[in-house]
């Protein structure tokens, strides 16, 4: 369940309608599945990893074909969306808020890929960061896209897809980078423009 500016949203009404990908209009790739994409090309093949927040139907599992790759999302009817053939194991998880189902150092990569604009505060973010740091093997690869901006506050905008207005917790990327840096190192980074004229950061750490 999201909450927008203190009104639970749900995607539960937006499977049949959801916008699996979204153009890029500043950046170095065309679409936000580009991205994703190009982070699959680095995943070994048989290695272990989670898809954090799979969102209606999974959109990027198809990128991990070679890997072994589990779903979790915060509703049961994104899960009951998810294909058995695209994923292991589904299973419902709230970022900041649950433990993940894995032993310490057991998984290869996380992609969290438009999720922590969803959390209530900074404190979550912290929680979540640690939960994911804690399940990767060293160095295994946090992926994380997110809406960029003035550290931990609440950016409202009109989503033209869904015709309506929306609102999002945004994070700077030096809050992220100081907040993982005891556990991560930044690979990569790249700040690009949505459709909707939205910043994001798309960022690749290491676990230490």
């Amino acid at each position: 369940m999201i909450i927008k500016a203190g009104i639970e949203m749900s995607y539960a009404s937006k499977i049949g309608i959801y916008q699996g990908d979204c153009k890029v209009l500043s950046g170095k790739h065309q679409m936000f599945s580009c991205y994703i994409e190009e982070f699959a090309k680095t995943i070994n093949t048989g290695d272990h990893g989670l898809d954090l927040g799979t969102g209606p139907s999974g959109c990027n599992a198809k990128f991990f074909t070679l890997a072994k790759l589990d779903g979790c999302d915060v509703e049961i009817e994104v899960i009951d969306s998810l294909s058995s053939i695209d994923y292991m194991k589904t299973f419902l998880y709230v970022l900041g808020k649950d433990t993940l189902p894995y032993g310490d150092e057991t998984l290869d990569f996380v992609v969290c890929s438009c999720v922590i604009q969803h959390l209530n505060s900074f404190h979550e973010l912290e929680m979540g960061i640690s939960d994911i740091s804690r399940v990767l093997k060293p160095s295994g690869s946090f992926y994380l896209m997110f809406k960029v901006g003035t550290n931990n506050t609440i950016l409202t905008h009109h989503n033209e897809y869904y015709n309506e207005e929306r609102s999002f917790r945004v994070f700077s990327l030096k809050s992220i980078i100081d907040l993982a840096s005891a556990s991560f190192k930044l690979i990569s980074h790249e700040y690009l423009l949505d459709e909707n004229h939205i910043a994001y950061c798309c960022t690749i750490f290491q676990k230490l």
